[in-house]
């Protein structure tokens, strides 16, 4: 970025951060980066976990947006539901995305490994400006609640994404597909090592696939749990009604 971007990014995050009163995390290891991140005083974040994760901790609301989602878009809720969500890998503005993904080959070797009928979802980021409805079987870029439809799916794909934080609550199968892993790590780089987030990690379609028969759902689960330590989860179903308890409170004073 220009340096002058940089400055003015900086005076940006600086007012921000003098002018709020709290600032909801999600781990320890959120806090620790946000706090030189957004240069936000820790003592003003609250350890909470995130509101809009909650829901993966209720079995039956994550059946009821399911339920929802397959409605909508007019899907079996017996088939198995694969959501691909990319992230955005520029800077500013709005942009295209490349897709790499190869969707026919993917649906097949699921097809052969889970005896269902797939179905893929793209979740495109807002700044997408290109659409996919002819590659996937339905673009849900539109669709508002990007949880609910992380309830829905069976697995999700992503790259560099916290959605991967958010869907690793259901211990549902989740590939990072990073194609251009290296061009990231030089342009933009991650806060914590992406080979000790416990996702399997996929450059190639031949990698995602080798990762997908291979999958042992037990080591899987146990590597989610072990993430969620790492990093220090709050995420345990109660954020928001603790946030709503703070708001009350502060309405009192």
């Amino acid at each position: 970025l220009d340096d002058n971007i940089i400055v003015v990014r900086h005076k940006e995050l600086d007012y921000i951060a003098q002018n709020l009163d709290y600032y909801i995390s999600s781990s320890i290891k959120f806090t620790e980066v946000m706090t030189w991140s957004v240069h936000v005083d820790y003592d003003k974040f609250l350890s909470v976990g995130m509101p809009r994760n909650d829901i993966f901790f209720y079995k039956t609301l994550v059946s009821e947006n399911k339920k929802h989602v397959c409605q909508k878009y007019g899907l079996n809720e017996d088939s198995f539901i694969v959501l691909y969500a990319p992230t955005y890998r520029g800077t500013t503005g709005t942009a295209n995305f490349d897709n790499k993904l190869d969707v026919s080959n993917l649906k097949q070797k699921l097809g052969d490994k889970y005896g269902k009928k797939i179905i893929v979802l793209f979740r495109g980021h807002h700044t997408f400006e290109n659409k996919f409805s002819i590659l996937f079987d339905k673009d849900v870029s539109d669709f508002p609640d990007t949880q609910e439809l992380l309830c829905s799916a069976d697995m999700l794909i992503t790259d560099y994404s916290s959605i991967m934080w958010d869907f690793s609550f259901l211990y549902r199968p989740c590939f990072l597909f990073v194609p251009d892993f290296e061009d990231y790590l030089s342009n933009r780089g991650f806060y914590t090592d992406p080979y000790s987030w416990g996702f399997p990690i996929c450059k190639t379609n031949e990698e995602i696939i080798k990762n997908i028969e291979n999958f042992d759902d037990e080591k899987f689960v146990s590597a989610m749990k072990k993430h969620h330590e790492d990093f220090g989860s709050y995420e345990n179903g109660t954020a928001t009604e603790k946030i709503v308890e703070l708001i009350n409170s502060e309405i009192k004073k």
